[in-house]
């Protein structure tokens, strides 16, 4: 059993919300999407990458008794084929030029969570009070860190901290990361966009979840005002999902 809560804000600085969320829980799915793009083409992006999953996932169910591999197939094929769909409508139209989003999904089943990801926008675990990073940021800055020619100080402020390099719709052809993280009663998945990570840090919204008593709703909400009174100055989504 899952408890779960969910926000997306346009955020302080924005006019509108490119972010875009969706749960389907009666098919063990989660879905966050952060759109980039010039125009309208990032509000386009991320709708259309969270509309296509669900028809995906409607369409196609997987066996209650599905094994990790035949998970990760499950969600690559989904992926690829939102991917082939999102590429197609940036070829199709002037205003689709540069659109493209991140993603995280989620597959909650049995002992297990599953996470198909692209871009920036994360899935972390609470464990007795400890927040660990399930996905790898696919941007330019986080490749210099990995690479040792920055430091984490110095990653959180630069100027090309949100330069993506992988997202759904970039390209014909797209590479997304796959994890599979065992969970425990009383563990707590995060997903989010980095409207959330890049206004607070993961010390401050480890508080927050691992408040005495708090929901999953009152926890999305607390994470989307933290990061608004920090400035706002992206849009901000957050699932929360308590095992």
């Amino acid at each position: 059993m899952l408890q779960i809560g969910y926000r997306t804000h346009k955020g302080v600085v924005r006019t509108h919300n490119e972010d875009a969320c969706f749960i389907l829980p009666e098919k063990d799915i989660y879905i966050v999407a952060d759109g980039v793009g010039g125009r309208s083409a990032g509000e386009v992006a991320s709708r259309t990458c969270v509309y296509e999953i669900t028809q995906y996932v409607n369409r196609n169910s997987l066996p209650e008794y599905a094994t990790a591999i035949m998970v990760r197939d499950y969600l690559k094929d989904c992926i690829v084929k939102v991917n082939d769909i999102i590429y197609s409508r940036e070829l199709e139209s002037e205003e689709g030029q540069g659109m493209a989003t991140t993603l995280v999904l989620c597959c909650v089943r049995g002992n297990y969570a599953y996470i198909g990801h692209v871009g920036d926008s994360r899935a972390y675990i609470l464990r007795n009070g400890k927040l660990i990073q399930i996905t790898e940021d696919h941007t330019y800055v986080n490749a210099l860190l990995q690479a040792g020619v920055i430091s984490s100080e110095e990653a959180r402020t630069h100027e090309k901290r949100h330069m993506i390099t992988r997202a759904v719709g970039a390209e014909k052809d797209i590479k997304p990361d796959f994890k599979q993280v065992e969970i425990r009663e009383g563990d707590i998945i995060l997903l989010c966009t980095d409207g959330l990570t890049g206004e607070v840090d993961d010390e401050r919204i480890a508080q927050i979840l691992s408040e005495d008593g708090i929901t999953m709703a009152q926890a999305s909400d607390r994470l989307i005002k933290e990061a608004n009174d920090a400035g706002g100055n992206d849009n901000v989504t957050a699932i929360c999902l308590r095992v």
